[in-house]
């Protein structure tokens, strides 16, 4: 059974050391990891990208989707890993795109079984959402994700 697991940090909520350990004994546990740039280089203390995508794989995960926010993301496997380009979209509104992020990923990959694909699929997913405005109506169905990609 596939979980994810995403890093909403929240230090207003929470003290850093007592983030890291709960999220990093949450990452032992999953297959696919949704952590964003900026959280995992706090929780990590790794500045590169394929460090911190190295830090998640070295806990367990079997995917790490490191999301980059304008520059794409990181999809990473233990045999492979590719970045994904931004699709370009005049933003309008980020709220909610790393969570649309990270339910386009795992609806393509339950699709295609390719995480590379589902990160291109998702990387339309977010640039939709931040094309609008709010965290729900933005978000693409299917053909129009597809339309966008084409």
């Amino acid at each position: 059974m596939a979980v994810s697991y995403d890093t909403n940090l929240r230090l207003k909520l929470w003290l850093l050391d007592q983030a890291r350990a709960t999220i990093h004994a949450a990452m032992q546990q999953v297959d696919i990891a949704f952590p964003s740039l900026d959280y995992a280089r706090l929780l990590t203390g790794r500045e590169r990208p394929d460090e911190i995508v190295d830090f998640y794989l070295d806990l367990g995960a079997r995917i790490v989707a490191l999301k980059c926010g304008g520059e794409g993301a990181l999809i990473a496997a233990r045999e492979e890993r590719r970045v994904i380009a931004p699709v370009p979209v005049e933003a309008v509104d980020s709220t909610g795109a790393g969570d649309a992020f990270a339910g386009g990923f795992l609806a393509y990959w339950l699709e295609t079984g390719d995480p590379f694909e589902a990160g291109r699929r998702a990387a339309a997913v977010a640039a939709a959402t931040i094309a609008g405005f709010g965290a729900i109506a933005p978000i693409p169905h299917r053909a129009e994700t597809m339309a966008m990609l084409a």
